[in-house]
């Protein structure tokens, strides 16, 4: 039987059955092991291939269907790259290699980011780890994330809710994220590449005053730590316990679960 066409395929996508073996790279039946590699480096998807692919164009399709990209493929080029910034949609791509319109391999390989919030600490309790441009690092927080994914994710805005002396209340303009270039400044967004892991810092102050009120109202303080996220879906959260503890001199020390 002969292959599809690529004007065949690109056409019918959209109305087909998602794929089954989804992983980093998968090879599809007819690949034969044309394709050796498919991953992200940053903001790109690097396609590497065999030397003995004969193709003229390399195209790739979204996980809905759509063109997403191409490339014209020169002789003796076996890796080519895709920009696909912070805005495109997480699932699973394929990879289509054509001669003509005939397609002669394709591939698979699903770009998805997979943020966890591994560490929050109280600024008071790390201040070795502060930028030592804050004003009040004692009262605020950092926030260690690792994308375990497969694709890039923005942050967007850092929120500080519950039984906190200052919470964030939804009504503070900009993202929440401290911009360590600008003493002053915050950063619009914070891009976390997959594999990788960043430390971000609160601008709001969600420990202030707390010498006065060190927490008696709280019978068990919780706090919930949540990331404003751009592809991922619904917003990447952590609830906390808190501990605080008067000092007998005025003062309170204030540590999260796990410090």
């Amino acid at each position: 039987m002969s292959q599809p066409t690529r004007r065949t395929l690109l056409c019918s996508i959209a109305g087909a059955a998602a794929l089954s073996g989804c992983s980093e790279n998968t090879e599809s039946p007819n690949d034969s092991g044309q394709f050796e590699q498919a991953s992200v480096e940053d903001q790109q998807l690097v396609v590497s291939m065999s030397e003995s692919l004969d193709a003229d164009t390399i195209s790739v399709v979204n996980p809905d269907g759509e063109a997403f990209a191409e490339t014209d493929l020169s002789a003796g080029v076996t890796r080519v790259a895709f920009d696909i910034g912070t805005e495109y949609v997480p699932g699973e791509y394929r990879i289509l290699a054509t001669d003509g319109e005939e397609t002669v391999a394709e591939t698979t390989t699903v770009i998805e980011p997979d943020l966890e919030i591994v560490e929050v600490g109280v600024g008071a309790n790390h201040l070795n780890r502060m930028p030592e441009e804050l004003q009040f690092p004692e009262r605020q927080i950092l926030v260690r994330i690792e994308n375990g994914g497969t694709g890039p994710e923005a942050i967007e805005g850092l929120l500080i809710q519950g039984d906190v002396p200052n919470p964030s209340d939804g009504s503070e303009r900009g993202s929440g994220i401290y911009d360590e270039s600008d003493e002053f400044g915050e950063q619009e967004r914070v891009t976390i590449y997959p594999g990788t892991e960043e430390t971000i810092f609160s601008t709001n102050l969600p420990f202030a005053n707390v010498d006065e009120e060190c927490g008696d109202d709280y019978e068990t303080p919780q706090a919930e730590v949540l990331l404003e996220t751009e592809i991922s879906e619904g917003d990447v959260s952590t609830q906390l316990g808190i501990e605080y503890t008067p000092e007998g001199n005025g003062t309170c020390t204030v540590e999260f679960a796990g410090e």
